[in-house]
């Protein structure tokens, strides 16, 4: 079971919903990649998976493509208007732009507006609309996070702990059915194979926000009896090879931390966090100036007295048109 579940704490994306930024995808082994978050797991090793948008592929024998046509501009949401013009694939200027676009269906499932993006021995289609999947673990290749913004005052740490007593903390950055990685402070990528991970500590890295402003999901752990725990997986422990000694540690919005040993829990889930408040810096390059987090530019201004004069620095903000001035 321990394989199943650190895949679910470990798992990580932005707030769900049309305008969502996935920060994770789950790439499958027919071909497939989903960009969203795992919604939901059971003991079984079933996944429920959230996309904000996928790269689909089916075996052409499977897939029956039609309605095949231009869409404009005006047909379409917000998400294939920005990708269409960053990938450049409208047609026309203005309001008259178009998009080319198709129907796909399955024998058991249908889907609408999706750009085809490969035909032949398989069908290879991309979806820009949020959808729900079922998986089953022994299909995925591998889950993939992407590092966290440079600017970012916000978010979530893993800290693992070997077997040997090692620890490690950094950004999760990949799983598969047999190791983990991180990202660490230098940027290097870390690996580690999961049976050597015997504790898995989650961090919020601003010790000035709270744990649930930094976290973008919330985690619901299921008991087999029926009773749930809401907040956010703080703790993961497999020290000892029996899961009845093995727990988890759940801190609720309270500060109450909950305990619960991995043998008593039948699935783990992930909501939406309202209390998602992420906070960001300015990176400045050499000779920027910024007030008040605006752009600001520095100009030489001559300052003149009755004997003698001098060049000095001002720096005037460019969105107040304020001066201030340095006397010598």
């Amino acid at each position: 079971m321990k394989k199943i579940l650190s895949i679910i704490a470990l798992s990580i994306a932005f707030i769900g919903g049309a305008n969502a930024v996935v920060v994770q995808k789950i790439y499958l082994k027919n071909g497939s990649v989903l960009s969203g978050y795992i919604q939901k797991q059971d003991g079984k090793g079933n996944l429920t998976f959230h996309s904000d948008n996928a790269e689909i592929c089916i075996k052409s024998k499977d897939a029956t493509i039609s309605n095949e046509r231009n869409y404009n501009i005006k047909d379409l949401n917000d998400a294939w208007v920005k990708w269409a013009e960053k990938n450049e694939e409208f047609e026309g200027v203005g309001d008259n732009r178009t998009i080319f676009l198709a129907d796909v269906a399955t024998k058991t499932k249908h889907v609408s507006k999706v750009k085809i993006l490969e035909r032949g021995t398989i069908v290879k289609y991309l979806e820009m609309t949020p959808n729900v999947y079922n998986i089953a673990w022994k299909d995925v290749n591998y889950i993939k996070g992407e590092k966290r913004s440079k600017t970012a005052l916000s978010g979530i740490n893993r800290k693992y702990q070997l077997k040997s007593g090692m620890e490690f903390e950094g950004q999760y950055a990949e799983e598969n059915d047999s190791t983990l990685s991180l990202y660490m402070n230098n940027g290097v990528r870390h690996s580690f194979k999961i049976n050597d991970v015997i504790k898995y500590v989650f961090l919020p890295i601003n010790p000035n926000q709270d744990i649930f402003a930094q976290s973008e999901l919330l985690d619901v752990v299921k008991a087999k009896n029926g009773n749930e725990v809401r907040g956010i997986i703080i703790e993961q422990n497999y020290s000892s090879n029996k899961d009845s000694e093995n727990y988890f540690l759940i801190q609720q919005e309270s500060g109450a931390i909950q305990s619960i040993k991995v043998s008593e829990i039948s699935e783990t889930r992930k909501e939406e966090n309202p209390k998602f408040d992420p906070k960001y810096d300015i990176l400045l390059k050499s000779g920027e100036v910024v007030i008040n987090r605006q752009e600001a530019k520095v100009l030489k201004v001559k300052e003149e007295r009755e004997n003698s004069s001098s060049t000095v620095s001002t720096t005037i903000s460019s969105s107040k048109k304020m001066q201030t001035t340095t006397h010598l």
